[in-house]
C-alpha cells in the first residue's frame, strides 16, 4: 500500500515539476519587491519565480529590460532562495563556496537567457550590466575568480563571487567541499 502511494505522489510530483519548468522559459523575471509584496505567494509563482509586474511586450523592450544587472540579480536572487536553480551539484551553474556564492561564467548567463528565450550571445552584455551593480568581489581590475576541483586539480572553473549577504538571508546553504580555490584567485 505504502509503495503505491509513493509511486503515485512521485509521478504526481514529476508531472509537476515538468509541468513547472515547461511554463518555466515562459516566465518573466521578478523584482525582488513588488507593489503586493504582503499578499503571500502561490507555490506555482514562487517555483517560477513570477511576480505581479507584467513584463514588455516589445521585443526589443522586453530583451532590453530582461538584461538589466538588477531583473538578472532579481531572478537569481528569488530562484535560489526558492532552492529553484541547483546549487553545488556537478552541472549546477551556481556553487556555495567559503568566500561566498560562485556563479559559474558565462553558464549561469546563458541559462538565464536560454530560460527568457533570448539569445545566448548576449551573456557578455548581461554580465557587463551585472558587473555594474558592484556586488561581486574582484581581483583587481578582474572580475573572474577561479576554482578547481580537488580530485582533478586541472579542472579550472571561473567566475563570479558574491558576498553570501546579496543572496542568502540568514540561512546559507552547505560549501561544496569539491571546489577550492586556485592559488592565483587567492589575491582580493
Amino acid at each position: 500500500m505504502a509503495n503505491k502511494y509513493l509511486q503515485k505522489y512521485s509521478l504526481h510530483n514529476l508531472a509537476s515539476k515538468i509541468y513547472a519548468l515547461l511554463q518555466l522559459a515562459h516566465q518573466p523575471a521578478t523584482p525582488l519587491l513588488t507593489a503586493n509584496a504582503t499578499e503571500p505567494k502561490t507555490i506555482m509563482s514562487l517555483w517560477l519565480g513570477t511576480g505581479d509586474a507584467p513584463l514588455p511586450m516589445d521585443p526589443v523592450e522586453r530583451r532590453e529590460y530582461l538584461l538589466k544587472g538588477e531583473v538578472f540579480l532579481s531572478w537569481l536572487v528569488t530562484r535560489l532562495n526558492n532552492q529553484v536553480l541547483s546549487v553545488n551539484h556537478s552541472t549546477a551553474a551556481v556553487h556555495i563556496v567559503d568566500q561566498g556564492v560562485f556563479l559559474l561564467a558565462p553558464r549561469i548567463f546563458r541559462l538565464y537567457l536560454h530560460l527568457h528565450q533570448l539569445d545566448e550571445c548576449l551573456h557578455r552584455k548581461l554580465s557587463k550590466n551585472f558587473s555594474r551593480l558592484q556586488i561581486h568581489k574582484r581581483k583587481g581590475d578582474i572580475n573572474l575568480h577561479q576554482y578547481h576541483l580537488k580530485r582533478a586539480p586541472h579542472k579550472v572553473l571561473n567566475g563570479w563571487l558574491i558576498p553570501f549577504k546579496e543572496i542568502y538571508a540568514p540561512d546559507i546553504p552547505a560549501i561544496n567541499p569539491y571546489l577550492v580555490r586556485t592559488s592565483s584567485g587567492d589575491s582580493e
